[in-house]
Order: structure tokens, then sequence, then C-alpha cells
């Protein structure tokens, strides 16, 4: 009985020992080939969100950036028309922003300037983008720059909260509408901005509120900007005369 068994593995494997050892190789191949590629794909997958998670962060500071930092000062485009210090419309923000703020002069009673510059945000191409000029008050020749950061979205919807309660996509608001709307005759204010991004990473959820500041009293009023510095007139003590 051993020298038959002994025998026989002299001769190798039979034809079905053989069939069924490549079954089992074929099957632990096929299952790690699949674990391979999903490794592979959720890898890829991860990769994409965080460069999008990157994109969304980075964008999203720029733009509450330029919106906390909004100034009540209108400009002129480059035909020398006035536009408002923020418009709305079709989904594209524009607005006038305070930038870096100036060094104070030597004089101790120098008012702080500010530099002011004229941005704008739309969704371009499945795109967010930021255009800025190079000047506050355009001339014939004056051209924006647009600068990307990456993030891709698929809608992009804005409000302008205002002060009579009310939400608008379109401002300033027109004229007739705000002959019907306004009461007292008094035009309603911007209070805040909300904003929604649509994408397909994250989706319809994303939405954001901010509230507009007032503006700095130093860059609104022309008045404190362009008014010289008095000096205080000291006043001599009046001295009693004594009565000979």
């Amino acid at each position: 009985m051993i020298e038959r068994s002994v025998h026989r593995r002299r001769q190798g494997f039979t034809l079905m020992e053989v069939m069924v050892a490549l079954a089992i190789f074929a099957i632990i191949g096929a299952a790690s080939a699949r674990l391979l590629r999903d490794a592979v794909t959720q890898s890829q997958g991860l990769g994409a969100r965080e460069a999008a998670l990157g994109a969304l962060v980075q964008s999203l500071f720029r733009f509450e950036q330029d919106v906390q930092q909004w100034v009540q000062r209108p400009v002129r485009d480059r035909y020398g028309d006035p536009l408002p210090a923020l418009a709305l419309s079709a989904g594209e923000l524009i607005l006038t922003r305070a930038g870096r703020r100036g060094e104070q002069g030597l004089e101790e009673d120098a008012p702080a300037r500010g530099e002011l510059q004229r941005v704008a945000w739309r969704l371009e191409k499945g795109e967010l983008t930021r255009r800025y000029w190079p000047v506050l008050d355009q001339l014939p020749e004056t051209e924006p720059r647009e600068v990307s950061f990456g993030l891709e979205l698929t809608a992009l919807t804005c409000e302008i909260l205002a002060s009579d309660g009310q939400s608008y996509r379109e401002w300033p608001l027109d004229p007739q509408m705000l002959a019907s709307r306004a009461e007292n005759g008094l035009e309603p204010e911007a209070r805040g901005l909300q904003c929604a991004f649509e994408s397909e990473v994250w989706g319809p959820t994303l939405s954001r509120f901010w509230r507009l500041p007032e503006g700095f009293p130093e860059l609104t009023n022309a008045n404190a900007a362009t008014a010289t510095p008095t000096r205080p007139v000291s006043v001599e003590p009046q001295t009693s005369r004594r009565r000979r």
C-alpha cells in the first residue's frame, strides 16, 4: 500500500488536481485584482476630494475677505458712467473692497489711508473665478485680471438681504420695483449676503451667510479723507490785574 502511494507521487499530479489548483489560483488572482482596483479607485477619489476641498477652502477664504471688507464707494467705468459700490446680477457679484491699510505718516495727526480695489466673482464655464481691476475708477484701456482657484461648481446663487426684510437676486433695485416696495420713500440698504455653492462633490447643501459691514468712515467720508488737520489753538490764561 505504501509502495503504491510513493509510486503515485513520483508520477506527478493528476489532471483533476491541476485543474483544481488552477481554479483556486484564478479565484485568488481575480479577488486580488479587484481589491487592488478598488484601492486605486478609492485613492484617486480621495485625492480628488482633497484637491476639491483645498480649492473650496481657498476660494471661500478669498470670497469672505472681499465681502467682509466691502466699502460704500461707487466707481466709474471706462466710459465715465457711475457704478454702484455693490452690484449683483445673474450670479455675478461685483463690489468695492478695502485692501491693505497704508502706513500712517510721520505726523501723529495724519489720517490713515486705505487702498481700495474693485473685484468681481462669477461662475464661468463651471469654475468660480475672481476678477480684479488694477485701478478703482477705470480708464478706456483698463482691462480686468482674472484668477481661478480651481473650484468647480454647477451653480452659484447669491441673494442680498436688505433692511426691509426682503431678499433680492438683483442689486441695486430696479427704480420701478423700488417705488412699489419702498416704504416712506426710503431706499432699503444691503445688510447681508447669502450664497449657495453647488458642486458635484459637495452637492447643493453648501450655503454661507455674511453680514455686510457698514463701511469704514475714513474711506466712505470724502470730507474726512481730504480734510487737513487743524492745529489746536492754545489759549493763555488771563492773569488778574492787581488794583493799586
